[in-house]
Protein backbone atom coordinates (compact mmCIF):
# COMPACT_ATOMS: atom_id res chain seq x y z
CA UNK A 1 0.00 0.00 0.00
CA UNK A 2 2.95 2.37 0.89
CA UNK A 3 3.94 1.86 -2.97
CA UNK A 4 0.26 3.19 -3.91
CA UNK A 5 0.49 6.32 -1.49
CA UNK A 6 3.63 7.18 -3.25
CA UNK A 7 2.46 7.40 -6.44
CA UNK A 8 -0.87 9.20 -5.13
CA UNK A 9 1.39 11.56 -3.14
CA UNK A 10 4.13 12.22 -5.38
CA UNK A 11 2.02 13.10 -8.19
CA UNK A 12 -0.64 15.15 -6.11
CA UNK A 13 2.27 17.20 -5.14
CA UNK A 14 3.79 17.54 -8.55
CA UNK A 15 0.47 18.94 -9.94
CA UNK A 16 0.24 21.25 -7.05
CA UNK A 17 3.77 23.05 -8.23
CA UNK A 18 2.62 22.76 -11.41
CA UNK A 19 -0.77 25.01 -10.24
CA UNK A 20 1.40 27.44 -8.42
CA UNK A 21 2.99 28.13 -11.74
CA UNK A 22 6.28 25.31 -12.25
CA UNK A 23 5.87 24.74 -16.04
CA UNK A 24 7.61 21.12 -15.30
CA UNK A 25 4.67 19.67 -14.13
CA UNK A 26 1.80 21.66 -15.62
CA UNK A 27 -0.61 18.63 -16.93
CA UNK A 28 -1.50 15.24 -15.34
CA UNK A 29 0.78 13.22 -17.58
CA UNK A 30 3.68 15.39 -16.36
CA UNK A 31 3.02 15.67 -12.81
CA UNK A 32 1.96 11.22 -12.84
CA UNK A 33 5.42 11.06 -13.87
CA UNK A 34 7.00 12.23 -11.44
CA UNK A 35 4.35 10.73 -8.84
CA UNK A 36 5.34 7.59 -11.08
CA UNK A 37 9.55 8.45 -10.80
CA UNK A 38 8.98 8.52 -6.66
CA UNK A 39 7.50 5.52 -6.83
CA UNK A 40 10.04 3.60 -9.08
CA UNK A 41 12.62 4.97 -6.31
CA UNK A 42 11.06 3.68 -3.30
CA UNK A 43 10.20 0.48 -4.93
CA UNK A 44 14.12 0.49 -6.93
CA UNK A 45 15.81 1.63 -3.57
CA UNK A 46 13.86 -1.60 -1.67
CA UNK A 47 15.71 -4.26 -4.52
CA UNK A 48 18.83 -3.44 -2.10
CA UNK A 49 17.82 -2.91 1.42
CA UNK A 50 18.68 -6.81 3.10
CA UNK A 51 15.28 -7.24 4.24
CA UNK A 52 13.30 -6.38 1.38
CA UNK A 53 15.57 -7.98 -1.25
CA UNK A 54 15.57 -10.98 0.81
CA UNK A 55 11.87 -11.39 0.64
CA UNK A 56 11.69 -10.21 -3.75
CA UNK A 57 14.49 -12.76 -3.86
CA UNK A 58 12.46 -15.32 -2.27
CA UNK A 59 9.47 -14.49 -4.41
CA UNK A 60 10.91 -15.22 -7.66
CA UNK A 61 9.69 -18.18 -9.35
CA UNK A 62 11.66 -20.92 -9.24
CA UNK A 63 11.64 -21.88 -12.67
CA UNK A 64 13.60 -18.28 -13.68
CA UNK A 65 17.67 -18.68 -12.79
CA UNK A 66 19.49 -16.50 -10.55
CA UNK A 67 17.03 -14.84 -8.66
CA UNK A 68 19.66 -12.42 -6.75
CA UNK A 69 20.74 -11.29 -10.01
CA UNK A 70 16.95 -10.85 -11.48
CA UNK A 71 16.45 -8.89 -8.46
CA UNK A 72 19.27 -6.56 -8.78
CA UNK A 73 18.42 -6.52 -12.27
CA UNK A 74 15.09 -5.51 -12.33
CA UNK A 75 16.33 -2.85 -8.82
CA UNK A 76 18.39 -1.27 -11.31
CA UNK A 77 16.13 -1.03 -14.33
CA UNK A 78 13.14 0.86 -12.21
CA UNK A 79 15.75 3.37 -10.78
CA UNK A 80 16.82 4.07 -14.13
CA UNK A 81 13.34 3.90 -15.28
CA UNK A 82 12.72 6.87 -12.68
CA UNK A 83 15.55 9.18 -14.03
CA UNK A 84 13.87 8.44 -17.30
CA UNK A 85 10.61 9.64 -16.22
CA UNK A 86 12.06 12.83 -15.25
CA UNK A 87 14.17 13.96 -18.56
CA UNK A 88 11.52 14.68 -20.89
CA UNK A 89 13.36 13.58 -23.92
CA UNK A 90 13.27 10.19 -22.31
CA UNK A 91 9.69 10.20 -20.96
CA UNK A 92 7.72 8.38 -22.94
CA UNK A 93 10.19 5.60 -23.20
CA UNK A 94 10.48 5.43 -19.99
CA UNK A 95 6.98 4.64 -19.42
CA UNK A 96 6.80 2.18 -22.11
CA UNK A 97 9.44 0.27 -20.21
CA UNK A 98 8.71 0.57 -16.97
CA UNK A 99 5.26 -0.59 -18.10
CA UNK A 100 6.66 -3.86 -19.62
CA UNK A 101 9.29 -4.33 -16.90
CA UNK A 102 5.70 -4.35 -14.50
CA UNK A 103 4.17 -6.67 -16.47
CA UNK A 104 7.33 -9.10 -16.56
CA UNK A 105 7.62 -8.91 -12.83
CA UNK A 106 3.90 -9.33 -11.62
CA UNK A 107 4.46 -13.49 -11.75
CA UNK A 108 6.35 -12.96 -8.80
CA UNK A 109 3.20 -11.53 -7.53
CA UNK A 110 1.49 -14.83 -8.53
CA UNK A 111 4.05 -16.70 -7.28
CA UNK A 112 4.32 -15.01 -3.66
CA UNK A 113 0.36 -15.78 -3.67
CA UNK A 114 0.19 -18.57 -3.93
CA UNK A 115 3.58 -19.46 -1.47
CA UNK A 116 2.10 -21.51 1.68
CA UNK A 117 4.33 -19.18 3.97
CA UNK A 118 4.95 -16.43 1.83
CA UNK A 119 7.55 -13.53 3.44
CA UNK A 120 6.37 -11.16 6.12
CA UNK A 121 6.63 -7.86 3.16
CA UNK A 122 4.98 -9.87 0.74
CA UNK A 123 1.78 -11.06 1.99
CA UNK A 124 -0.97 -8.71 -0.57
CA UNK A 125 -4.00 -10.42 -1.26
CA UNK A 126 -3.66 -11.26 -5.04
CA UNK A 127 -6.63 -9.30 -6.13
CA UNK A 128 -5.76 -6.24 -3.79
CA UNK A 129 -2.09 -6.67 -5.40
CA UNK A 130 -3.15 -6.89 -9.08
CA UNK A 131 -6.04 -3.60 -8.51
CA UNK A 132 -2.72 -1.36 -7.59
CA UNK A 133 -1.32 -3.07 -10.61
CA UNK A 134 -3.46 -2.24 -12.52
CA UNK A 135 -3.28 1.50 -11.32
CA UNK A 136 0.28 1.84 -12.06
CA UNK A 137 0.27 0.39 -15.43
CA UNK A 138 -2.97 2.83 -15.77
CA UNK A 139 -0.08 5.92 -14.57
CA UNK A 140 2.26 4.78 -17.09
CA UNK A 141 0.07 4.39 -19.74
CA UNK A 142 -0.96 8.28 -18.72
CA UNK A 143 2.37 9.62 -19.01
CA UNK A 144 3.12 7.44 -22.43
CA UNK A 145 0.10 8.90 -24.40
CA UNK A 146 0.80 12.42 -22.42
CA UNK A 147 4.03 12.90 -23.71
CA UNK A 148 2.89 11.98 -27.36
CA UNK A 149 2.75 15.49 -29.23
Amino acid sequence: MAVLVMLILGTLGARLVGWLGVDYVDSWPQAIAVGLAAMFVMTGVAHFVPGMRRDMIAIVPPRLPAPGVLVTITGVLELVGAVGLLYPPTRVAAAVCLFVLMLAMFPANVYASRMPNPPKSMTSRLDIRSLQEVAYLAAAVVVGLGGIQ
